[in-house]
């Protein structure tokens, strides 16, 4: 995870096709390369194709490091990817053994705390800087980090939705508390990267602005040296 944590990565077709359908749209050729890669048989690919073309659109716009949901685009790492992958696996198991509801989602929420809780050991912790041989953790790393965990905060309402749809009344209650529990701990973290990332902007400004009078004294002189040239003319 460390080593796919601070560098931005190519969203390939097959993510956008899952994204698609958790977004409740397909896009066409997202189709297209999820069956080139096993996503899918060509018998599931049944689809109202007037019905995609915002998808679709979006999905040209999208770019080749950004994953998009509900409108918003999100710059993506790998881990972020693979994440997503196992996560529709986990949804795909939970829509064929119906039975195991219930396991299923203790084990998504395992995931997604284990997520959660090493991606702030690597990049708020600094944790990257020993594992992977960076010299610092920059604001691009926290800029990415930011973007991923918003990401996966995003999505857990849908992801409870549809894993709901298989769970007996009478565990909701437990689980519903456990996933807001989660999602609430995805909040504080993307909350304290943006914080963090606040406080190095104010003391870039704080450096800038104790420069700022010895750059408005070399403006005074330039204005007197074309003034007294001016007057020699």
């Amino acid at each position: 995870m460390q080593a796919h944590l601070v560098r931005a990565a190519e969203v390939k077709k097959t993510i956008e096709w899952i994204m698609s359908n958790l977004d409740g749209h397909y896009a066409a050729d997202s189709v297209a390369a999820a069956i080139a890669h096993g996503a899918l048989t060509s018998s599931e690919n049944v689809i109202n194709l007037s019905q995609v073309n915002n998808a679709k659109t979006k999905n040209e716009k999208s770019g080749t490091h950004m994953i998009f949901f509900r409108g918003v685009g999100y710059h993506m790492v790998n881990c972020g990817l693979i994440l997503v992958k196992m996560l529709s696996e986990y949804i795909d198991m939970n829509a064929v053994l119906p039975a195991l509801s219930s396991e299923v989602i203790h084990r998504v929420l395992e995931m997604l705390k284990f997520f959660n809780t090493r991606a702030c050991q690597l990049v708020l912790g600094a944790g990257a800087m020993q594992v992977s041989g960076l010299k610092s953790i920059t604001s691009k790393h926290l800029a990415l980090a930011s973007q991923v965990v918003s990401f996966v905060h995003a999505i857990i309402p849908e992801i409870r939705r549809i894993l709901f749809l298989k769970v007996p009344e009478t565990q909701k209650v437990l689980l519903l508390s456990e996933i807001k529990r989660v999602s609430q701990d995805y909040k504080v973290h993307r909350d304290e990267i943006h914080t963090k990332l606040v406080q190095i902007m104010r003391e870039r400004l704080l450096v800038h602005l104790r420069g700022l009078p010895q750059i408005i004294e070399t403006w005074n002189r330039t204005d007197e040296s074309v003034n007294t040239t001016q007057s020699v003319c």
